[in-house]
């Protein structure tokens, strides 16, 4: 006589009684489950992409922090430089462009007339 456990399956098979699975570790329950408010879920989609995009997932709190603090600092570098500069150059190369194009200076006027605040330091070329 064969002796039974009492899990035995299909054709002697054993297999052990359902119950539910424990949470995996670590739960990402997070980047599985979106937000249920539009604005929420526009801004975990953008989320998810830039830290798929740039692995920032497989990296730890502590090194997150540090490569966003520099992407920030970089960003913000950009971004004042663009407001600071680019308005100043572009005035520049128009005069430039005037002067190599035609052969003379701009008249009064156009640009100019602009940003005069700009205008009033001295020019390096």
């Amino acid at each position: 006589m064969k002796h039974t456990t009492g899990f035995e399956g299909k054709r002697g098979q054993s297999h052990r009684p359902t119950k539910p699975l424990p949470r995996p570790k670590p739960d990402l329950s997070y980047y599985t489950n979106p937000p249920k408010s539009e604005l929420a879920r526009a801004f975990w989609r953008w989320r998810i992409r830039m830290e798929a995009s740039f692995a920032i997932t497989v990296l730890e709190p502590w090194e997150k922090v540090v490569v966003l603090s520099v992407l920030a600092i970089l960003f913000t570098l950009i971004a004042v430089s663009l407001v600071k500069f680019v308005p100043r150059q572009l005035i520049t190369m128009q005069r430039r462009a005037v002067y190599y194009i035609w052969g003379h200076e701009a008249e009064a006027g156009g640009v100019d007339k602009l940003w005069p605040s700009l205008l009033n330091s001295t020019d390096s070329a």
